[in-house]
């Protein structure tokens, strides 16, 4: 299993594609052009390509929905819980299927949608995304399938503070997308 954790900044894109959002690292050059510029989408597929039976990408910035933007994803609301497949690009899907694995599983957790900005709670407490991903997994001991802890935890924890004692203009909302059987992965700790 390999796991990668990006937190930092986020922006959407103004390059003409809907949904299209970019991590903004300390060399980003935000006057390259559109195709010199590493977009969420691009992040995936690139780390999809370690050759890993299980892959698992957290990320805890604003607009970090774009990731997600080729995969199945889990779509929670006050009414449902929806599982969405993807009608876009197979990219992750062809990558994942020519691995030198025979199978490899990938979730990508994602703190907000494209068009929402993540909460951060200040210092010693970081994201409000990481801050609930964190205490659900203490919670559930990494026991817990990472679809469950999306949809019982960390969603509606961060929804329930939005709406609640959070700031005004909170409209966060996280995102799970998935390839293969991404969803149920677990990050158990190793024994000893």
């Amino acid at each position: 299993m390999v796991v990668f954790y990006v937190t930092g900044h986020g922006m959407e894109t103004n390059f003409g594609k809907t949904g299209v959002t970019m991590p903004i690292f300390f060399d980003t050059n935000l006057d390259a052009p559109p195709e010199n510029v590493l977009n969420f989408a691009e992040l995936v597929r690139l780390f999809s390509r370690v050759p890993a039976k299980q892959l698992v990408m957290l990320i805890d910035t604003c607009h970090s929905g774009g990731a997600v933007a080729q995969m199945t994803t889990v779509a929670v609301s006050s009414r449902a819980v929806v599982v969405t497949h993807s009608g876009g690009s197979p990219d992750v899907a062809r990558v994942l299927r020519s691995a030198k694995d025979a199978r490899s599983d990938i979730a990508v957790m994602s703190a907000a949608r494209t068009d929402e900005t993540a909460v951060d709670l200040g210092a010693g407490l970081g994201g409000l995304f990481t801050s609930n991903l964190v205490k659900a997994l203490n919670q559930t001991q990494g026991l817990t399938p990472l679809e469950d802890v999306y949809k019982n935890y960390v969603w509606t924890a961060v929804r329930n503070f939005c709406q609640g004692t959070g700031p005004a203009s909170c409209q966060q909302s996280p995102v799970l997308g998935y390839g293969g059987a991404g969803n149920t992965i677990r990050l158990a700790p190793r024994a000893p």
